[in-house]
């Protein structure tokens, strides 16, 4: 369970990284 909930916490991380990168990238 444990592993399940950090997985999803590092998973939304990643998610919003990748969001911002590509908004960068549209952006720049």
């Amino acid at each position: 369970m444990l592993q399940f909930i950090g997985g999803l916490v590092i998973g939304g991380i990643f998610g919003v990284v990748l969001m911002c990168l590509l908004q960068i990238n549209k952006t720049g």
